[in-house]
């Protein structure tokens, strides 16, 4: 249980560091060529990702709290 819970989160923050290494990629090309990318067009959606991940990262937090014991709580 605690292991499939795990990769959960591992998953989906993995598929959100591969969106935002995407993002990286085409406005690194982007200012090559000065395309939409380097003017800012993506801010929005890493914007969201960023949010997302630290969703992700509290609800994990909160997670593996609730499953220590007690004493490993406090």
């Amino acid at each position: 249980m605690t292991e499939s819970s795990d990769d959960k989160f591992l998953t989906e923050l993995e598929r959100l560091k591969v969106r935002l290494d995407w993002i990286c990629e085409e406005e690194a090309r982007s200012a090559q060529f000065g395309g939409l990318a380097a003017s800012g067009h993506f801010q929005p959606e890493r914007d969201r990702i960023i949010e997302r991940t630290n969703e992700v990262l509290t609800e994990w937090e909160t997670s593996i709290k609730t499953r220590r014991s007690p004493e490993q709580r406090a």
